[in-house]
């Protein structure tokens, strides 16, 4: 309806597609939000991560956190995949007028530095609710699977696909597997990508199964899982400030 007194403006064209005004953006939910909101698991405060693996991969750190009596993810935040973080800025903007409390846990690379820009630029969520694993990992680059200590998470994978003898990783096999990268997960692939066919193929959900139906492996004093536990406390710390 046009009010009277007032003439038709046609369609604008902006350059900041970063806008927040409800009539740019109602499209943008009409068309995809039924679809999306299908496979969102939200909740008033809900927790962002890359993918299945990491919910899985918080669940079995949380529970050995817990049962040590330690920091763990409190049962309020509900876990959301969101497929990476340039996904974060289009969930954001859809639930918006929802007034959700969202936190975000997420990989980061070199290459995504412009993604990242775009997020802080959008000014939807402050720079704190936005946890990068880099910053937990303390390197550079990084996934969850980076949380673990190197040992650790050679041991994890070797215990999920059962690997022949010839063939086990080793922390220096991993290492070597490709130097570009600090990434564990990639690394990971790369050692499988030359393994005979025979081998299985490397998932990254397939040790966060494991993981998750073998706590065990999160229990214990040895080095590797202290250090590994120390990283995902430290998530969880900053993550419980922002309940």
């Amino acid at each position: 309806m046009i009010e009277a007194g007032s003439s038709p403006k046609g369609t604008k064209v902006r350059s900041d597609v970063l806008t927040t005004d409800p009539q740019t953006n109602f499209p943008i939910f009409g068309a995809m939000g039924f679809e999306v909101t299908q496979t969102l698991v939200i909740g008033k405060n809900t927790l962002l991560v890359e993918g299945p693996s990491d919910i899985l991969y918080l669940q079995a750190a949380s529970a050995a956190l817990k049962a040590a009596k330690r920091t763990h993810l409190s049962a309020h935040w509900a876990i959301c995949p969101s497929g990476g973080i340039d996904k974060v800025l289009p969930f954001v903007r859809l639930f918006y007028g929802n007034k959700l409390n969202v936190a975000v846990l997420t990989d980061f690379d070199r290459g995504q530095k412009r993604k990242l820009e775009d997020l802080h630029k959008s000014a939807l969520l402050e720079n704190e609710r936005i946890i990068l694993a880099t910053e937990i990992a303390g390197k550079d680059e990084a996934d969850i699977e980076d949380f673990f200590d190197p040992r650790l998470f050679v041991d994890l994978v070797n215990k999920t696909y059962q690997l022949g003898k010839a063939h086990q990783l080793t922390v220096k096999k991993l290492m070597d597997a490709d130097a570009t990268t600090e990434r564990l997960v990639k690394k990971a692939e790369a050692y499988f990508r030359v393994l005979p066919p025979q081998c299985p193929e490397f998932s990254h959900f397939d040790p966060s199964v494991y993981l998750l139906q073998h706590p065990e492996l999160l229990s214990g004093t040895d080095d590797q899982v202290v250090k590994t536990l120390e990283r995902f406390e430290a998530a969880f710390e900053r993550i419980s400030k922002l309940i």
